[in-house]
């Protein structure tokens, strides 16, 4: 560990202990997905430099759950002593990673560095990295044109275009999946939305198309991130509402694009079936921030476009975050990134009828039976089938409507080195022990 004593399988049975069976007053969030497989403290065992963990039943993601970003493993006796025992604040946290905590000023800027005893000899190759707390956009990026920073982890499409063009052969700008994207969703009991017309009529008032040309860029797909081992294939993908294509059009018609006229005038005959014909206004809530907001106009102009008279709300993050939990809102728009590409990890969280972040309050028995057994089946081809049939069935609720999976843009100054994307997610390819500097 970073305190210098040595991890032990007690130090990490401690920090799943904590993750089965929470101390009082301490919230585990999502790191709460390795709880669905072991429900008992007791069927986590040690043994010299061993840990044994009896899960409740052959879990086929419980290895990828364990990995995940959110699962921390801490020092028992660290953490032991802090009251109450958890590491929030930056400065108490005592790791095994490549970089260790040195200095923090809250809301600036954070200061890790190089940890000599990390596991793998040689590494880290930096000294020091600095994180520095810009939530202004148009800060960020003037630290990035003066040099004042070597990369911003996330640029919108212009602002890449620009960075491009300005700076030809002095930044690059990686794009990569990012397992995430924007959505609108709907809190399945505030009418009008337990009305499932008036929720097909949302998701075929939005046309992808047009997202792409406002928002830039994206992926298209359904339930799991496209571009993944679970994704919906094409020929699936066309057949869902949102993507369906008008039967009478041509070969010709662009594939995954159907026609937005044909899926307002669609929306419109769905509303006024709902009782709905001269549409309505609702409140769309959205976190306070630049990106979001943008997300939020642009949805309130395509619901705009079928007579949902939607008036966008910003709200603090902090009272966002409690409001989307006690499903006080109508509708929001709202994005966000998965860390693992599986199952599991993205479908129970968000779709079970536990789920914590299962916004809209969607219940379905057929999606909860449909869970479990795509979670427990071994075989790959008979696991991704199910997964798929729950990714149509979900898609059917128009509960949540996804409209654009998004990339990752990450510009990088020149003098960096080894900071490509490292994998399919917003969350991978952070650790930096193999990044480096020089010209």
């Amino acid at each position: 560990w970073h305190d210098g004593t040595p991890v032990t399988s007690e130090d990490l049975k401690f920090s799943l202990d904590r993750v089965v069976a929470p101390p009082q007053g301490v919230q585990i969030g999502r790191a709460g997905a390795v709880a669905r497989y072991v429900s008992k403290p007791e069927q986590v065992t040690t043994g010299p430099g061993v840990l044994v963990v009896l899960t409740d039943y052959q879990a086929a993601s419980f290895l990828p759950a364990l990995a995940s970003v959110y699962v921390s493993m801490y020092p028992k006796a660290a953490v032991e002593k802090l009251a109450p025992p958890s590491m929030v604040a930056f400065m108490s946290v005592v790791g095994s990673g490549p970089f260790k905590v040195a200095s923090a000023v809250r809301g600036t800027s954070y200061t890790m560095t190089r940890f000599d005893g990390y596991y793998e000899a040689g590494l880290p190759y930096l000294d020091e990295v600095q994180f520095l707390i810009m939530p202004e956009p148009a800060v960020r990026m003037a630290a990035l044109r003066s040099h004042s920073v070597d990369t911003i982890a996330i640029v919108t499409d212009p602002e890449a275009e620009a960075i491009e063009k300005d700076f030809k052969g002095k930044i690059t700008v990686y794009a990569s999946p990012s397992a995430g994207g924007s959505t609108v969703q709907m809190n399945l009991s505030r009418a009008p939305f337990n009305d499932p017309k008036v929720r097909r009529a949302v998701n075929l008032a939005i046309s992808r198309k047009e997202a792409e040309q406002a928002l830039g860029a994206g992926l298209r797909g359904a339930i799991m991130p496209p571009g993944g081992p679970w994704a919906l294939p094409p020929e699936q993908l066309t057949e869902l509402p949102g993507y369906k294509l008008r039967q009478t059009q041509g070969a010709g018609h662009e594939q995954l694009f159907p026609d937005a006229a044909f899926g307002r005038e669609e929306a419109r005959r769905l509303l006024a079936e709902a009782g709905v014909s001269t549409g309505f206004a609702v409140k769309i809530h959205v976190r306070a921030d630049p990106f979001a907001q943008t997300l939020a106009d642009f949805a309130a102009g395509q619901l705009g476009q079928v007579g949902i008279r939607a008036e966008v709300v910003p709200v603090e993050p902090g009272a966002y975050q409690d409001m989307v939990v006690k499903r006080d809102f109508a509708i929001i728009a709202h994005s966000h990134s998965f860390a693992l590409d599986d199952p599991d990890a993205v479908l129970f969280d968000q779709y079970s009828c536990k789920g914590f972040e299962n916004y809209p309050g969607l219940c379905d028995p057929a999606v909860e039976d449909l869970l479990a057994r795509q979670s427990r089946e071994l075989d790959p081809a008979k696991r991704k089938a199910l997964v798929d049939e729950v990714q149509r069935k979900i898609w059917e609720a128009d509960a949540k409507v996804w409209f654009q999976w998004t990339f990752r843009r990450t510009p990088v100054w020149g003098n960096v080195h080894g900071m490509a994307p490292g994998g399919p997610s917003l969350y991978q390819g952070r650790r930096l022990e193999r990044v480096w500097t020089g010209q």
